[in-house]
């Protein structure tokens, strides 16, 4: 058995990063520029904040009123928190993979929109992948860390709701006005992919509930839909936090680094023979992760391999096998 060989990030990077994790929870949205108006000779206030390539202008009140001054002081506050946050972010992003900022922006976006306050609304695919060096504290194959379109996989069919009047296309259009719904083949199905005049791409996935059903599931309070997928309630199980490094730093829920390397590499087995550099990605992502974790969390490695065999025998534990058995590793 051959173990790829990975470098281990230093100690102060872990922190650092550790500390940013710990921060990026507070909710920031209280910030931006404050400024006053005086109209007939009343002074008044106001804050001016950005929502992705977006200013909003937010009154706040009277000058003087205690509570305007108490909104005065909280938003002077988190503007200095944001200042802390955004060095941080410096600090990490010279030593840390990053996110094509395209991308980030959508998850800045989507953060301000509380899309991943929700632990069964997960980022997944290349994305999580790029942030877990982080989090497993050991430099991962760089090589496949670069994709311009961003996979979520939710299973809250209600995502959104606090947001009724947002739709998805509408909160991505603050990141990139150009985005625009991809059309299904059914014209009765709610778009499951929105795509940038960049070629930005974002596409909602969600478990496959009944395998004879087809089309997409509908969420109604994004007015999109998910595409249904085997494993994807697996693999999103219990997801940990994590932080896309870009401005402040945008909060995420990714999968737990030892599912998504199982998931790859079942996955690996069941792509179409046109699929073939995907295939080698999902691979080379595995191998690279087990490494990672086979000296920093080898055991919960080895619970997640335990886990996936036991949901079955030909969708699961055969084409893990496969896959182990191309890359060599014995687990």
């Amino acid at each position: 058995m051959s173990v790829k060989m990975v470098e281990k990030i230093s100690l102060t990077v872990q922190t650092l990063y550790a500390q940013l994790l710990e921060s990026a929870g507070r909710d920031i949205r209280l910030a931006g520029s404050l400024y006053e108006k005086t109209i007939s000779k009343q002074k008044y206030l106001y804050c001016k904040s950005a929502i992705g390539g977006f200013r909003k202008d937010k009154y706040l009140g009277k000058v003087g009123d205690a509570a305007t001054e108490e909104l005065r002081q909280k938003i002077l506050d988190s503007n200095q928190f944001i200042q802390q946050r955004r060095q941080l972010v410096r600090m990490l992003k010279a030593e840390l993979p990053q996110h094509l900022p395209d991308l980030a922006q959508v998850m800045l976006v989507l953060q301000h929109f509380r899309i991943f306050d929700n632990p069964k609304t997960v980022l997944v695919g290349t994305n999580a992948y790029i942030c877990y060096t982080a989090l497993v504290g050991h430099r991962l194959d760089h090589a496949v860390m670069t994709t311009d379109d961003a996979d979520i996989a939710t299973l809250d069919l209600t995502i959104g709701a606090e947001f009724q009047d947002q739709s998805l296309l509408a909160m991505l259009q603050y990141a990139d006005d150009s985005f625009a719904a991809v059309p299904e083949l059914s014209k009765k199905a709610l778009p499951s992919r929105f795509r940038a005049r960049s070629g930005l791409r974002v596409d909602l996935i969600t478990q496959q509930r009944n395998a004879k059903a087809s089309g997409t599931v509908r969420l109604e309070s994004l007015s999109a839909g998910a595409v249904p997928l085997q494993h994807v309630a697996w693999l999103v199980e219990n997801p940990t936090r994590a932080v896309v490094l870009h401005d402040v730093g945008a909060l995420v829920y990714v999968p737990q680094p030892a599912r998504f390397a199982m998931h790859k590499l079942i996955l690996a087995q069941k792509r179409l023979a046109v699929e073939r550099l995907k295939r080698q990605k999902d691979l080379v992502q595995a191998e690279s992760l087990i490494a990672a974790l086979l000296r920093s969390d080898p055991h919960s490695l080895r619970d997640c391999y335990e886990s996936a065999c036991a949901q079955g025998a030909k969708g699961w534990a055969v084409p893990l096998q496969k896959s182990l058995a191309e890359i060599d590793v014995r687990l």
